[in-house]
């Protein structure tokens, strides 16, 4: 994964998903009370992260992000590995 595209999604991110990923840089983690869903559809993801659904594909097939198949032909991705992400980027920013 390119970390100028991640910079350039990011860039082009709308307020919710900033305020978002400001939290869980911030170390906020996922909160079960929330209203955040635990599991995420590949939309969902892509809506999140701003990226295409050729950009999604790529980083499942790299092992950057991991599906979960509830059922033949219904995949989800944890919300947990988006912040997993996230936070591995954090960490890679402050070094």
């Amino acid at each position: 994964m390119n970390i100028k595209y991640i910079f350039n999604s990011l860039a082009n991110a709308d307020d919710k998903t900033l305020e978002r990923v400001q939290s869980v840089l911030q170390g906020e983690g996922h909160n079960l009370d929330s209203k955040q869903p635990l599991l995420l559809t590949k939309r969902q993801v892509q809506k999140l992260l701003n990226i295409s659904r050729t950009t999604l594909w790529r980083m499942i097939k790299a092992g950057i992000l991991t599906v979960i198949e509830i059922y033949p032909g219904m995949e989800r991705i944890s919300s947990d590995c988006i912040e997993r992400l996230l936070n591995k980027h954090r960490e890679g920013e402050s070094k």
